[in-house]
């Protein structure tokens, strides 16, 4: 499908997240139902495709869950200018066949000659896409039932960059916000309206990424923690901040060598939809010359004898480790360097000038150079969820998160018992192409309000 609305009116779109009002939920579940999702993994990002259904009736979309935004973004089949972001069309949601859909029709699109007064700007990895508000009827479906919201925000995808087609290449559609509950006025333009985990009355969700192409799980309402129980072998983090799903980190080692955030705090940044670690410049640097210390082969050869990347995580009773094997934080990165800040990172860590392909065994960190009123920014992104099973918690007083070991062999499930074992994963490093790797959101900007 084609509109007719030129791209100009892009230009005037105002950056702001602002929904049309307050939203009705039903829950066909039940408050507190558990909810499994499998997620696939495609390149760098984990895929759940049949969990979302949009509209009445229900259109499934393929979608990334991500802890680091708020909003459900649907990319349209109602296009604005130059669509070529769109590799199958047939794929995205088509607001004109659903009955539940509240939000500009088609014929007001084609007469509305002031379209960017309605036109909003968000921001992901991959680049910037233009969105207009509306409400519509949204379900989550998994093993043990669906949870659903009748007339949950979302915001509909009208255009995108072209860098946007990395994503749709994957048969992604959708992007869903599982971001912390915020309060309003902590940011300059704070969304309006309940997030999708508000929506659906989710005490507590848990993910986890598998190694090696394996796996990975979403579950919402973690039966694990009913009554406010935890796991003995979680490590419970105390999570800073009004808006993002963060915590405090007290110090960054390699070994026994400190790289980062010893003698200043940093905060760091919870981000299953970011595919690297960000860190503090500085870190990224002490890092690099730990690992040019040791005879390691472009294929990952010898790896095994680094020292784990652990994280001094802080929490109710002080710092606790988490910590990362380089089976997890090590990659060989193959492919052709794309012309951006992450094909510039990659080319100084392997001190290359600059070329069209590289293939080097590379620690999966980029450098931050932003700051919070927290400390030094940091992004704990898919290495993180690759090792640990990371819960959260969205209910305040206190908001609180928790980490727990995920299985051997490259293999997470979430919710079981069995899948807590002792050690942590095992398995050959996997391989990274570069030119698949989308910027990190948080790469550019001011300082960040957690």
């Amino acid at each position: 499908m084609r509109v007719s609305v030129t791209l100009a009116a892009l230009g005037s779109a105002r950056q702001s997240n602002k929904f049309l009002g307050v939203s009705n939920n039903l829950i066909d579940a039940g408050d507190g139902a558990a909810v499994e999702i499998q997620l696939e993994s495609v390149g760098e990002m984990y895929r759940a495709s049949h969990a979302l259904a949009v509209g009445s009736p229900a259109q499934h979309l393929p979608c990334i869950f991500d802890t680091g935004s708020f909003d459900v973004l649907t990319f349209s089949q109602r296009c604005l200018g130059d669509c070529s972001y769109q590799s199958d069309p047939e794929e995205s949601y088509n607001p004109e066949k659903s009955k539940s859909f509240d939000g500009f029709s088609t014929v007001r699109l084609q007469q509305d000659g002031d379209i960017r007064d309605h036109l909003m700007m968000m921001s992901f990895g991959q680049g910037d896409c233009a969105v207009l508000p509306a409400h519509e009827q949204v379900q989550i479906e998994g093993s043990g039932g669906t949870l659903k919201a009748s007339s949950m925000p979302i915001m509909e995808g009208v255009w995108a960059q072209d860098s946007f087609r990395t994503l749709m290449d994957s048969h992604v559609t959708a992007v869903v916000g599982l971001g912390k509950s915020r309060k309003p006025g902590v940011e300059s333009d704070p969304t309006e309206g309940p997030t999708l985990l508000e929506e659906l009355k989710v005490d507590t969700f848990s993910m986890c990424y598998g190694l090696n192409e394996a796996p990975g799980y979403l579950l919402l309402n973690d039966p694990v923690f009913q009554g406010g129980a935890s796991p003995a072998e979680a490590v419970e983090a105390e999570v800073i901040g009004n808006v993002h799903w963060g915590v405090g980190l007290s110090g960054i080692k390699m070994g026994e060598k400190t790289v980062g955030c010893g003698g200043n705090r940093c905060a760091a940044i919870v981000d299953s939809g970011t595919s690297v670690l960000m860190l503090p410049r500085s870190t990224v640097l002490a890092i690099m010359q730990e690992v040019e210390k040791h005879e390691i082969g472009k294929h990952c050869e010898g790896a095994e004898a680094l020292p784990n990347l652990e994280f001094a995580i802080e929490g109710p009773s002080g710092s606790q480790l988490l910590s990362l094997p380089p089976s997890v934080y090590m990659v060989h990165m193959e492919g052709e360097v794309p012309s951006n800040e992450v094909g510039e990172s990659i080319l100084q860590m392997t001190r290359q000038p600059a070329t069209t392909h590289v293939s080097a065994c590379l620690p999966t960190v980029m450098p931050s150079d932003r700051d919070t009123d927290f400390g030094p920014l940091a992004i704990l992104g898919l290495p993180m969820f690759q090792q640990y099973i990371v819960s959260f918690h969205p209910q305040p007083n206190p908001w609180k998160m928790h980490f727990r070991p995920a299985a051997k062999a490259g293999k997470c499930i979430t919710g079981a018992p069995q899948s807590v074992l002792e050690g942590g994963i095992t398995g050959r490093v996997r391989r990274v192409d570069p030119s698949k790797l989308p910027m990190p959101r948080w790469s550019a900007g001011a300082k960040v309000v957690m």
